[in-house]
């Protein structure tokens, strides 16, 4: 709500979007009228929703392999926040930010170290460039196929169905 500046009705339409799941029809109570003109009875009838789009926010796939791609990313960005060379993401998340590695390890946080780790650990899972491309979790940098996300700390949200 903050980040976009929403309102809770607007933030929920927004998730959807992004994630893709339809909302559910109900009918709206009607509104009292402001003194502007008024509505007519169809428009009335159907539930409003406001217009909302980012086009910096790319829409969750459905596709099983960027779903599958997506699941090994996350757990491999896990993984990652506990080798040695992240040492200090971890402190960060356990010190600065007061997280306890239960709350770490529930929600599968993680670091992004950058570079080609992610391309070089799901290239040799079989997946081809265009279905990492795709993914949008790499990016192509000139010639060369780079991770996308760069010395991040890194959380993948997940939905009820696991995706």
């Amino acid at each position: 709500m903050s980040y976009f500046k929403l309102s809770f009705p607007q933030a929920v339409v927004k998730l959807a979007e992004i994630t893709n799941k339809p909302l559910p029809n109900q009918e709206q109570s009607p509104t009292p009228t402001t003194g502007k003109s008024q509505q007519t009875q169809s428009q009335q009838s159907q539930p409003q929703q406001p217009e909302i789009s980012d086009p910096a926010l790319p829409k969750v796939s459905k596709d099983a392999i960027c779903q599958e791609i997506f699941n090994l990313a996350s757990e491999f960005y896990h993984q990652q926040l506990f080798k040695e060379n992240a040492k200090f993401a971890l402190d960060y998340l356990t010190q600065q930010r007061d997280r306890s590695l239960e709350i770490i390890k529930q929600f599968k946080i993680g670091y992004a170290k950058g570079g080609r780790t992610l391309y070089q650990f799901l290239k040799n899972k079989g997946f081809s460039n265009d279905q990492l491309l795709q993914s949008q979790l790499v990016a192509r940098r000139g010639n060369r196929i780079l991770d996308y996300f760069f010395g991040k700390i890194i959380l993948f949200p997940h939905f009820k169905n696991n995706n």
